[in-house]
């Protein structure tokens, strides 16, 4: 311990060390300053912010345009025996392990499913179709609801909420889109035994 301190005393009065403790603290700034960096470091919260709003901007879209379309389907009503022949029929011979359930809206221009865990069919109430063209239509429908595509949909859609900036990703989600369409028509084709 004395050592030590013997140590201390030496170099702080020696001149050599006294020179380097004044010179540390008499250390002056240049006349001229330089400008503070500027580079992808203090960009990056800026960037960050602008990212986090757009995510979250598109992700309360998606959300309220799905709640607002979930609100308008659910004014469906069932499809009446007499209405649409081969829709009991049709759905005897397709049934899943989930409830299926085939309904009709003045909502709607297109046959639509929604429903993940209670999947419906949502038909127009305009169409008139019958047997095999009726048909046609639930297969495709159906198609969907096995392929779980509504699934395959909110993963797109996170996807494009998340790598919003990317134009790949939005052209994924066209491209994905429409792969899905054509595989449940390709679906129904080989029912037919036309494929």
């Amino acid at each position: 311990v004395e050592t030590e301190q013997i140590f201390r005393e030496n170099t702080t009065e020696a001149p050599f060390f006294k020179y380097l403790n004044e010179g540390m603290t008499s250390v002056r700034q240049p006349a001229l300053s330089l400008p503070a960096k500027t580079g992808i470091k203090t960009l990056f919260p800026i960037w960050g912010i602008i990212w986090l709003i757009t995510a979250i901007s598109l992700a309360a879209a998606v959300l309220i345009r799905h709640v607002r379309c979930l609100k308008r389907y659910r004014m469906s009503l069932p499809v009446n025996p007499g209405e649409m022949d081969g829709c009991e029929e049709w759905l005897g011979r397709h049934g899943l392990v989930r409830t299926l359930q085939i309904r009709v809206s003045d909502q709607v221009e297109t046959p639509l499913t929604y429903g993940l865990f209670r999947p419906v069919i949502l038909l127009p109430a305009n169409l008139c179709l019958s047997g095999t063209d009726l048909a046609s239509v639930l297969e495709h429908e159906w198609a969907h609801i096995k392929n779980r595509d509504i699934l395959t949909k909110y993963l797109l859609y996170l996807t494009v909420c998340i790598y919003w900036f990317h134009p790949l990703v939005w052209l994924l989600a066209s491209y994905l889109n429409r792969y899905i369409e054509l595989a449940c028509d390709e679906a129904v084709l080989e029912n037919k035994g036309l494929h």
